[in-house]
């Protein structure tokens, strides 16, 4: 009984998606991944995209709190732990040809944020990771913690196709209200087709195995084609002259 007692606190402990736990989330991540990996020396560049997930997240009133990491990383991935942090990889910098498409990537990771996929996915683990150990007779507190900081490491890695599809049709509509042109949306999945086909060669938070490329270029130029809309913002000169260097 006192295990089964002591599990189903840590399940309902580990069940919250508030905001609070989405941040605490996140900033152990964050931790985690700025160790592991590279930050760029190019503030330059960092602060535009900053500029841009700021412009979206206020054309759509998401709030001021949102930071966004560039790292010196040769493989091309964009990604979230969520609680308003982002990851952009030089290497994904050559893929996303304009400024617009670089914003639907930027606005696709925004949507996981708001919608907690990662907190909703480390819940889920969480749950089931809990059930193994009761099972195993282990649910001390160290190991309780041990597990809660490789799920949070663990945090920017893919997601399911339903959340995948949610962030495109969510971040599509972030991307458009912040004024970019709807068909650029769908070129940057294209772009991805191109490089790495359908059957991708990496995995990570954008560019994963579910939905496929091609399939979700369709769907984006469906929605750009309903979407009422035949003009916006494609790119700048701003961001021109400062990914030139990474063509």
């Amino acid at each position: 009984m006192v295990a089964l007692a002591g599990t189903a606190l840590v399940v309902a402990a580990t069940s919250d998606i508030s905001l609070d736990r989405q941040r605490a989330i996140a900033n152990k991540s964050t931790e985690n991944y700025l160790q592991t990996h590279r930050r760029s020396s190019d503030r330059a560049l960092e602060r535009k995209l900053q500029s841009m997930v700021k412009q979206i997240a206020s054309a759509n009133g998401l709030g001021p709190d949102w930071t966004l990491y560039l790292m010196n990383e040769r493989e091309p991935n964009a990604l979230t732990p969520g609680g308003g942090v982002i990851f952009v990889h030089t290497g994904f910098i050559p893929i996303a040809h304009t400024e617009a498409q670089m914003a639907m990537v930027l606005a696709h990771e925004m949507a996981h944020s708001t919608q907690a996929h990662s907190a909703k996915r480390i819940r889920d683990m969480t749950r089931t990771a809990v059930l193994i150990n009761t099972a195993a007779g282990e649910v001390s507190g160290a190991g309780q913690r041990a597990a809660l900081d490789i799920l949070a490491a663990s945090s920017v890695s893919g997601y399911s196709r339903s959340a995948e599809t949610q962030a495109d049709n969510v971040g599509f509509q972030y991307f458009v209200r912040a004024g970019y042109a709807p068909d650029e949306a769908s070129k940057v999945f294209r772009n991805m087709a191109n490089e790495f086909g359908d059957i991708d060669g990496i995995a990570h938070a954008l560019h994963g195995t579910h939905p496929r490329n091609r399939q979700r270029a369709i769907s984006l130029s469906n929605k750009a084609g309903s979407s009422g809309r035949t003009v916006g913002r494609v790119s700048s000169r701003d961001y021109d002259r400062l990914t030139a260097k990474y063509r």
